[in-house]
């Protein structure tokens, strides 16, 4: 016997600023999905829960949340959404995204008039990286005026999500190789499809794996890790030997609170800060590896390094760090 399919409810909080956000992360362990949307002066938090739903577990949230931040509570509208297309509802309700020269938009948003920006076309699905996240904005304005002094030829994108930043990256740098590794099978596909959307499929591999267990023996110019702060923290020893001497990395998704925390693990892997972007709790910071001593000048910020044996033939001028190429570096050209 098929019982009756579970209800499903849109719950809507209006709130100020930096607010909102706390309200989405106070949401979200709770509910099955969570967007927060940018108004003229106020932002809405947008969250998706079907089932069987603890309503006084959901409205303490948000009342804690605005105790912590000692504001009003706000008002929490819901409604039930049964036999309505609640996950085409949801995209519907997704706005545009100005962050430094990107233009983040959704399909329902075509034709998108470009103004000389860089437009990026994102589907989230079941995967993070919608673009609404204060961790997903201070990458891609990170990458943005990293774009201003460096020209990476390969990218890893850690934790990829919905393929946001590896998509940001190609737009950025046309010529530049990325390779986006995520363990959810989930993000593996959004991802893909995403730089399908974008056009960008030819210059993105999409993988599924565990931290860089996915990236061969690749060495890489740059590479953007928005994840958490403990693995990050966990990851910076592995990191210091993928991103290549003078190479730059930047993270996401700790809180600035954790911020020195992170810091501190790196710098004892050779990472100095060169830049950082604060955006109500959450920090963004890029860091640059020292250079090599054995090495001359011949590495430089797009990244060919004296080791490296040039692969004839290659647009990028890429390097081979290994006698046996990994797949993101046999497709350089």
């Amino acid at each position: 016997m098929t019982g009756a399919p579970a209800a499903v409810w849109s719950i809507a909080v209006d709130a100020h600023g930096t607010a909102a956000q706390a309200f989405a992360d106070a949401l979200e362990p709770l509910v099955d999905s969570v967007s927060v949307f940018a108004g003229d002066e106020d932002r809405t938090v947008m969250a998706i829960v079907s089932g069987l739903v603890d309503w006084a577990v959901l409205v303490r949230a948000i009342e804690t949340t605005a105790h912590q931040h000692a504001i009003p509570v706000p008002r929490i509208v819901h409604e039930r959404l049964d036999g309505i297309d609640w996950l085409g509802r949801n995209r519907s309700h997704f706005p545009k995204l100005r962050y430094g020269r990107f233009l983040v938009h959704g399909a329902h948003h075509r034709p998108i008039e470009r103004c000389g920006l860089l437009a990026i076309e994102i589907e989230a699905g079941c995967a993070f990286g919608s673009g609404t996240h204060a961790s997903t904005e201070g990458c891609l304005r990170s990458l943005d005026r990293l774009a201003r002094s460096v020209r990476p030829r390969t990218v890893i994108d850690l934790g990829c999500g919905s393929g946001i930043l590896a998509v940001a990256a190609v737009r950025l740098w046309p010529r530049a190789r990325v390779l986006a590794l995520d363990c959810d099978p989930a993000a593996v596909e959004t991802a893909r499809n995403n730089a399908a959307i974008n056009r960008a499929s030819s210059r993105i591999v999409v993988r599924r794996a565990t931290g860089f267990s996915g990236a061969g023996t690749t060495t890489v110019d740059l590479v953007t890790a928005n994840i958490l702060a403990e693995p990050l923290v966990t990851l910076a020893p592995d990191a210091a030997r993928r991103v290549r001497s003078a190479g730059h990395i930047v993270l996401s998704g700790l809180l600035a609170s954790q911020a020195r925390m992170v810091r501190a693990a790196y710098r004892r892997h050779g990472f100095r800060q060169v830049g950082q972007v604060l955006i109500g709790d959450w920090c963004t910071l890029v860091l640059r590896r020292a250079r090599d001593r054995r090495s001359r000048s011949g590495l430089t910020a797009g990244g060919v390094g004296t080791a490296g044996r040039h692969v004839p033939g290659c647009r990028g001028g890429g390097t081979l760090t290994q006698p046996g190429a990994t797949a993101l570096e046999r497709r350089c050209g």
